[in-house]
């Protein structure tokens, strides 16, 4: 692959990045309900395995019915880090999944 097809993919990546950030800033906090391990695996761009470890493991709160498992919305996008963009005080950062950004230098603290 060419550089400029990298270049030009990666630029891509990241315009929707910041789209998703917009939207979930302007967004309407959506009312909290449960929903299935699959969708909390679409909302966290992972595998559905990876979602039932995370319940084995504690990291994710479920309610068990008979087989399957339900989670809440509200505990799944903070997860995935939606609900936790918030400003530091500075104009150049903020803080995404628990760990302060510094976009204008790409570092992460």
């Amino acid at each position: 692959m060419s550089e400029d097809r990298r270049i030009t993919m990666r630029l891509t990546r990241i315009e929707n990045t910041l789209e998703e950030i917009k939207r979930n800033i302007t967004a309407p906090v959506p009312p909290d309900r449960k929903i299935t391990v699959r969708e909390a695996a679409e909302i966290m761009h992972c595998s559905d395995q990876r979602v039932r470890d995370a319940i084995h493991d504690g990291s994710l709160k479920a309610e068990r019915n008979g087989r399957r498992f339900f989670l809440s919305l509200y505990d799944v996008r903070e997860r995935a880090g939606y609900a936790t963009l918030e400003k530091n005080g500075r104009p150049d950062s903020f803080n995404l999944k628990g760990r302060n950004y510094d976009y204008t230098t790409d570092q992460r603290d």
